[in-house]
């Protein structure tokens, strides 16, 4: 193996360097050509031109002419012959090159003493070949041996021989290089196939490989089988984590066929569940045909999750669709909550019920205390206003739950009728007015006219009460601004003050019931810690929004969103 590493570069090398060189290689034979040829006839020339000399000085013309054309048969030599003003005495060359162009051209050569001039005519290669005719001291004239180049074997080498012998060697070059390219990749290819036909259980052909591709595909084949196997691993894992969870779990596809379900869920259904069945084969439930329509079009509006209470088979879930992928598998949790909402039920009645009960002696006390003022002493009074004071607070507190309690009823029992927002307010801002010039605050109206939604028209007071009512109580200092005002299809009122302000880790639970900031506030200012639990029922009722804006020492700011027209959504609140 180490050998035939070695030996095919080596030889690889060799045709390298031989094309490398080959321009090279090229001229220096025609060098070679050249003065060959030159010598051959300059040997030739000096065993006639002491003949041609006699015959010319004897003005034997007729005899030259003879003894030229047996010379021109013997030697395939052309002859031109020249006086010595270079006026053509004799010629036999037929070329198209002009006589006196020659003459001039031999002319300038005299000075390399009779050198051979070469002319390519017509792509034809031709060797003019000059001497001087002398008889004595005398010049009689100058004699051209005229042959063509491509006459000589050296030059059929030259020409076809040579580059026949280097389009060989690059063919050779060629096909050798073409087998060490394509030898891996048809060894990959095979790799390939078995691959496909079993899997990534046997990589043996690529110990066939060798060189650096072929090992980094190797590897990369190897890396691909520990991913599949992990891949693998932690599909496993995550179905039985799935098969072990409490939660019925159920996994549809865009067509609503069923892909995955878990013990759980099949134990729900009570049916002989099989992947590829339709949900509806399995839960013929309505309600939630309806919620795998509004998930659909949640989807296609870019939102990638549903939620939702629904009753089947005498158990209250609250089920969560989330989009898996974007081929449109869903995967769908139905969380049991039919203790906790029975637990919930239970409170809200016992609240509701606590309320109604507390309400008569309540109101009792608070009619005792206000006749038991005229008759005590002074000295007593302070006492009494206590007892006032947090007697009307306790009787703020059932209103509070009395009125949280219908809320929380749900919306069978609203009464929806078209409000004018700003008819709704105006009453109710004489409540608090004199609340305001006590504390000297500046109050900022800014109403739009005719701002009308479709809602109830006891909660939308409910809104302006409490919030206006929190705005007062945490105000001591500057203003209150009350705005209403119509966006698109929707109301938008804000309440706005410069009071103390709400801390921001204070802003996702200030909603809750009972929740206060601060207690110690709370019992200075009377307030019970439902009235923006109120609100926000109020507003979730009504399919809106409440926003908050709020920090340390630079007052609130609260923006209901309403839509103009009531539409029950799908998901009960």
């Amino acid at each position: 193996m180490a050998v035939s590493s070695i030996k095919h570069p080596f030889l690889l090398s060799i045709f390298a360097i031989a094309l490398l060189f080959a321009p090279f290689q090229a001229k220096f034979l025609d060098s070679i050509l050249f003065d060959e040829r030159s010598q051959s006839i300059e040997r030739m020339a000096l065993l006639f031109d002491k003949k041609v000399a006699s015959l010319i000085s004897g003005k034997n013309l007729k005899i030259l002419k003879g003894e030229i054309s047996e010379f021109e048969n013997l030697t395939g030599l052309k002859v031109i012959i020249f006086d010595p003003s270079w006026n053509v005495i004799y010629t036999s060359y037929e070329g198209s090159k002009d006589l006196y162009e020659i003459a001039s051209e031999l002319k300038k050569g005299q000075s390399i003493k009779n050198g051979t001039l070469r002319i390519r005519i017509n792509g034809k290669e031709e060797l003019f070949f000059g001497k001087s005719i002398k008889r004595g001291n005398s010049v009689l004239g100058t004699i051209v041996f005229v042959d063509s180049i491509e006459n000589s074997p050296y030059y059929v080498f030259l020409v076809y021989g040579y580059p026949s012998i280097i389009l060989l060697a690059i063919l050779v070059f060629i096909l050798v290089f073409l087998r060490r390219v394509y030898q891996p990749f048809n060894i990959m290819r095979d790799g390939a196939k078995k691959i496909a036909n079993h899997g990534l259980k046997d990589v043996a052909i690529f110990h066939e490989i060798k060189g650096k591709l072929p090992l980094e595909f190797e590897e990369m084949i190897k890396k691909l089988k520990n991913d599949l196997e992990n891949i693998s691993k932690r599909i496993k894992i995550s179905e039985g984590v799935l098969l072990a969870i409490s939660d019925p779990i159920l996994v549809i596809d865009h067509q609503g066929k069923i892909e995955f379900f878990n013990d759980s869920f099949s134990a729900l259904v009570d049916e002989r569940l099989k992947q590829g069945m339709h949900y509806f084969e399995v839960i013929r439930d309505a309600a939630f045909h309806d919620l795998i329509k509004e998930h659909s079009l949640l989807i296609r509006s870019g939102r990638t999750q549903v939620k939702k209470e629904l009753e089947l088979k005498g158990r209250r879930f609250r089920i969560t669709g989330s989009a898996i992928n974007q081929n449109g598998e869903r995967l769908y949790v139905f969380h049991d909550v039919t203790d906790i909402v029975e637990v919930e039920r239970m409170k809200k009645d016992f609240i509701a019920n606590l309320s109604h009960e507390l309400r008569t002696p309540l109101s009792a006390i608070k009619g005792f205390v206000e006749t038991l003022e005229c008759e005590i002493p002074e000295s007593a009074k302070t006492y009494m206003e206590i007892i006032k004071r947090n007697t009307e607070r306790l009787i703020g507190i059932v209103n509070d739950l009395l009125v949280l309690s219908k809320l929380e009823e749900g919306k069978h029992l609203m009464q929806i009728e078209e409000v004018d927002l700003g008819e709704v307010f105006e009453p109710i801002l004489k409540l608090f007015e004199q609340k305001i010039k006590e504390k000297s605050l500046d109050l900022i109206v800014d109403i739009e006219k005719g701002v009308k939604v479709e809602a109830d028209k006891f909660q939308i007071e409910q809104i302006f009460v409490n919030l206006i009512d929190n705005a007062v109580k945490y105000t001591d200092r500057g203003y209150i601004k009350i705005t209403i005002k119509r966006e698109k299809d929707f109301a938008v009122i804000t309440v706005e003050d410069s009071g103390i302000g709400i801390p921001e880790k204070d802003h996702k639970r200030i909603f809750e019931r009972f929740y206060v900031v601060d207690r110690s506030r709370s019992k200075k200012f009377g307030g019970t810690g439902l009235g923006l639990s109120i609100v926000k029922h109020v507003v979730m009722l009504h399919n809106g929004t409440i926003e908050l804006k709020s920090s340390p020492g630079e007052g609130s700011r609260f923006t209901v969103r309403l839509p103009l027209r009531f539409e029950q959504s799908l998901t009960e609140n």
